[in-house]
């Protein structure tokens, strides 16, 4: 069997077993939080001048919440208040990544040669109600014939589970020469 068809097939598979995930997943409606209302200008009291603002002191966006030690990248849900407070649907395991390599090493059967993990983000994401933790790693596959591909990947820390793969660099032969 062609590596380069098989490899193809395994992100593919990889793609459609995400699309039926996110499409059972419980979808939240993203909550809009207004911003406060400041002082009319008249009663500001006068700003003195420190220093000149420099391009590049703006911020460009704030910094996301924190659960635990892991931002949160998402709205809350309806009704919680407090990242504090919100209930979490899985709970991070050491054996997350032991777990994803069976499943790379299953699918990719007699014909992968080598594959790695590298984790690059630990975060929090919403999940319906709940929050869920999830690690973004790179995923690079190589088959026996020299196939090569990566792609970036979205997975359950508890479980191992792909919620979602993108940015799939196109399947190449690479010459065994240096």
């Amino acid at each position: 069997m062609n590596r380069r068809y098989l490899l193809r097939t395994i992100l593919i598979l990889g793609i459609v077993i995400t699309s039926v995930m996110l499409w059972f997943r419980p979808h939240s409606v993203p909550t809009v939080v207004e911003a406060p209302q400041t002082e009319p200008e008249a009663q500001k009291p006068p700003e003195t001048p420190e220093k000149p603002i420099q391009r590049g002191d703006e911020a460009i966006s704030p910094a996301p919440l924190k659960k635990g030690t892991r931002p949160f990248y998402g709205s809350l849900p309806q009704g919680v208040q407090n990242i504090r407070e919100l209930p979490m649907a899985n709970r991070p395991s050491t054996v997350w990544r032991k777990k994803l390599e069976t499943h790379i090493k299953r699918i990719g059967g007699p014909n992968l040669k080598s594959y790695s993990v590298t984790p690059e983000e630990s975060y929090v994401v919403p999940d319906g109600q709940e929050g869920r933790y999830v690690e973004r790693v790179v995923v690079k596959i190589t088959g026996k014939k020299g196939e090569y591909t990566s792609f970036f990947a979205e997975v359950d820390s508890e479980t191992g589970h792909v919620i979602k793969s993108w940015g799939a660099a196109i399947p190449e032969k690479r010459s065994h020469r240096h």
